[in-house]
């Protein structure tokens, strides 16, 4: 193993480093976030610091259309390739999760804390040359003690002109979410809900609309609790009919 420092654009071996320094530790191929590295006779580890678990995932595979490998900047088309680049993903960021697929041995699940953490990798990963198909994203289930179905929740905080709370509390609360607090400065209103973590998958487009793009909406980790079973289908679009007549789709 050998220890480095940085100076300037270069690396310099060094001997010891304190606090605040940034080094690089070379030698030691299984260490990521978390682990504690110390000498011989010390085999306590400091107390890592807790991370959110993951609550969304989807499932990454080659992709299998008609126009594969026509793209000229597509360099990276197999099921290895990706799933190694997943891999080198979660050495680095600790809160992303991943194992093989039960649906398809060319796929890999991923696993996160949200699925914008999943479309940013997306997007990196496209922006990298590789070409794939991904699954919507869904949450992760787990069983409590007893063997009841699990689901997370995520605290909601809203903020909304006056004029659209209405609209914002009934599409929240048809999704099983419930308003905590609620109150006003300025014109807005700011809501505080807590909601299952499906309530809010696919729910931005519509809270965009909702608010004529002056609503803020940010999630986070709450906590796991009981399932509360189907959310329901959300109304995706109405047509109108003017006149009578047969319909032809």
């Amino acid at each position: 193993a050998a220890l480095f420092s940085f100076r300037a654009l270069s690396r310099v071996p060094v001997d010891e480093a304190g606090p605040g320094d940034i080094v690089a530790i070379a030698g030691l191929s299984e260490a990521t976030v978390g682990h504690t590295l110390a000498g011989p006779g010390r085999e306590e580890p400091l107390p890592a610091p807790a991370i959110d678990p993951p609550t969304v995932s989807m499932t990454l595979s080659p992709n299998s259309g008609p126009l594969s490998g026509k793209d000229p900047l597509s360099k990276h088309l197999t099921a290895q390739k990706i799933k190694e680049r997943v891999r080198r993903e979660g050495l680095s960021n600790p809160a992303i999760l991943h194992g093989p697929s039960a649906a398809d041995a060319d796929s890999v699940d991923v696993r996160a804390r949200g699925a914008l953490q999943l479309g940013v990798l997306v997007e990196a990963m496209r922006r990298e040359g590789f070409e794939l198909c991904v699954s919507p994203p869904r949450v992760v289930l787990t069983e409590g003690p007893k063997g009841e179905k699990l689901e997370p929740y995520e605290d909601v905080y809203v903020e909304v002109d006056d004029e659209h709370v209405g609209g914002v509390i009934d599409a929240l609360t048809a999704r099983k979410g419930e308003v905590q607090a609620m109150g006003q400065a300025l014109g807005r209103t700011q809501l505080s809900v807590v909601a299952p973590a499906r309530a809010v998958l696919g729910y931005r487009p519509a809270f965009v609309a909702a608010t004529r793009g002056s609503g803020v909406l940010t999630t986070s980790f709450r906590e796991y609790g009981p399932y509360v079973g189907p959310l329901g289908a959300p109304r995706k679009g109405t047509l109108t009919s003017m006149a009578d007549g047969q319909a032809t789709a």
